[in-house]
């Protein structure tokens, strides 16, 4: 509720998704075929950040019927498709990246839906614009560190070796990023507050390249005193060189 208890501003994940589900179908019902939103809802915003684990406790991720067969997935050439009919069609298609910035409630429930049930990885980064992924139908579940982010936190890039390109997902392939998902289950039990500060690392608003490095750098050198055997090796630890958000410095402009 706001504080003057008359505007409804966010709901848990389960009543979002059968809320949002009933009304698109609604939608659809009255003759509105190709309306792919209902508009903005008081129930479209998510209640905090969403980790991939919330979005698949929901029922609805996985029951015939249910999100999967919704077309809320944006072709990159144009129109919306579903997980079933990427599982109908069998091959690569290229989907544009949900803006998940905002917490609202389609964007997420796409990128889990993504993360759940494809292949992916990202190919096209333009400076403005969506970014586009590659993917395909896969069964296979995701890792467990993956539960403990948002989802479409890490994807593999298709042509870089660094760890973020700009303001979207964090690159898999990067060495230091595949630890931080094989770790973070231990992270979560063990040390909370360094999983914490990945995450906000990784959250979409990143600061500067160097500020982000820095942060990574002293994060982990409290670690390596907590538990060296925990730590990844020094060879992996992000530098500035790691990030490109494409922002301009002061001394760029002179």
């Amino acid at each position: 509720m706001s504080v003057s208890r008359d505007e409804l501003r966010a709901l848990p994940w389960a009543a979002n998704s059968a809320l949002n589900l009933a009304v698109r179908r609604a939608v659809r019902s009255v003759g509105l075929e190709g309306v792919a939103e209902p508009g903005p809802t008081s129930f479209s915003q998510l209640a905090a950040r969403t980790t991939l684990g919330t979005v698949l406790d929901d029922p609805l991720i996985d029951a015939p019927g249910g999100w999967r067969s919704e077309p809320i997935l944006q072709l990159a050439g144009g129109g919306f498709t579903s997980i079933d009919e990427l599982a109908l069609d069998g091959g690569w298609r290229d989907v544009l990246l949900p803006r998940t910035e905002d917490e609202g409630f389609p964007e997420v429930c796409a990128s889990g839906l993504l993360t759940r049930y494809t292949t992916v990885e990202l190919v096209r980064r333009p400076p403005r614009g969506r970014s586009e992924l590659r993917l395909r139908y896969s069964e296979r579940p995701p890792d467990p560190g993956h539960l403990l982010f948002p989802p479409l936190t890490f994807v593999p890039y298709g042509d870089s070796g660094l760890l973020r390109d700009g303001i979207g997902p964090v690159n898999l392939a990067h060495p230091f990023a595949a630890w931080v998902i094989a770790s973070a289950p231990e992270l979560a039990e063990r040390f909370p507050g360094i999983l914490s500060t990945f995450q906000n690392a990784f959250a979409p608003y990143p600061g500067m390249e160097s500020e982000d490095a820095e942060t990574l750098v002293g994060t982990l050198e409290r670690l390596e005193r907590l538990d060296s055997k925990l730590a990844p090796p020094r060879s992996v630890w992000p530098t500035a060189d790691d990030f490109d958000y494409g922002f301009e410095t002061d001394d760029e402009d002179e």
